[in-house]
């Protein structure tokens, strides 16, 4: 099947019909039959069965590096009142687990007057996050763990894990649930912040490590930090150094001690781009979400943005690139290439 180039066209998943200047569509396989689907709808489509996968079936460093991620999004979207519900309707199962929740427990708490219960439910259920069922001789429903969420209990069964990352993991899920509902309103940073990730991972990657101390290349002694370095330079081999551009004498007689690698440099106007192609509303207050409350950030490191060579960089921790990648292969698989 060939697709003519037009400037409106239908997605096949929301239904939506879009200006083809303003929002990209792509061709893609799904189920046995090809049809166009717009960026957004695709996006969230790839995140969220790439995440799935690597919860329920990857190995530790997958379900790790899908969590990093799941916490990040969280953090972007989290004044989203969905969400909110979403995440509190998790807690309070989570405050009664392993004892039954009520489904008359949270009506008589839900305080979210936009929104339904059962809308909420809904999503939790779709997810196979939760299941509804009565118990013998009894009319009152109970919130039970589906599928998805048995497999993580049954993986990760402590109470440490439970409360750290099987309740990150599937508030996560439902949150790219909604992302990836055909009715609902998309979440812009989420795709600004995929496709800047999406650039990145695609180019030739710098690696950021871990600093564990600093070396004076002038008599090898080692130090902690950077400003106990850069003072003993100056105390001790001030008569050595010129003092044309103090700082770029001292970076050339101060040598990093590498540890593990923590993320990947990512040019800084590439979040600022996306962000306008996805028409995030405020750019201030997304890159606030993304640097000031680290949603991207690696988790180790003290550094969020670098300056290098005139350009800045932000650091990616490597777990997104981890599920960016996985999400591209993904990609690859469902786009006909034309």
């Amino acid at each position: 099947m060939s697709y003519e180039l037009r400037s409106r066209y239908t997605c096949a998943y929301c239904h939506k019909t879009y200006n083809a200047r303003y929002v990209p569509f792509v061709v893609i396989k799904m189920h046995d039959k090809e049809e166009i689907w717009c960026i957004r709808c695709f996006l969230a489509y790839a995140l969220h069965e790439t995440i799935k996968d690597m919860l329920t079936s990857g190995e530790e460093e997958d379900f790790k590096s899908a969590i990093r991620v799941l916490e990040g999004i969280n953090d972007i979207v989290e004044e989203n009142p969905l969400v909110q519900a979403i995440r509190d309707t998790i807690d309070r199962w989570v405050q009664k687990y392993p004892q039954p929740l009520y489904r008359d427990e949270l009506e008589a708490h839900w305080k979210w007057r936009r929104l339904s219960l059962d809308r909420v439910l809904q999503y939790l259920r779709d997810e196979e996050i939760f299941v509804e069922s009565r118990f013998v001789k009894s009319n009152r429903i109970h919130i039970s763990p589906g599928r998805i969420l048995r497999i993580l209990l049954k993986r990760y069964s402590s109470s440490k894990s439970l409360f750290k990352d099987v309740v990150k993991a599937i508030t996560g899920l439902a949150v790219i649930k909604y992302l990836s509902d055909p009715q609902s309103l998309k979440l812009r940073m989420i795709y600004a912040t995929l496709q800047a990730i999406g650039v990145c991972a695609k180019n030739k990657k710098e690696v950021y490590y871990e600093i564990k101390g600093y070396t004076c290349k002038l008599c090898n002694a080692t130090f902690k930090t950077r400003e106990e370095i850069r003072t003993h330079i100056l105390r001790d081999h001030g008569y050595e150094i010129a003092w044309n551009n103090i700082d770029e004498c001292l970076h050339k007689y101060i040598s990093e001690i590498k540890g593990k690698p923590l993320g990947i440099l990512c040019k800084y106007f590439l979040f600022i781009e996306k962000a306008n192609v996805y028409g995030v509303r405020s750019i201030t207050k997304y890159l606030r979400y993304l640097l000031t409350r680290g949603a991207i950030l690696p988790r180790a490191g003290n550094e969020a943005i670098m300056d290098k060579n005139g350009e800045k960089y932000v650091i990616v921790d490597l777990a997104w690139i981890r599920v960016r990648e996985r999400m591209r292969t993904l990609e690859k698989q469902l786009i006909r290439t034309r």
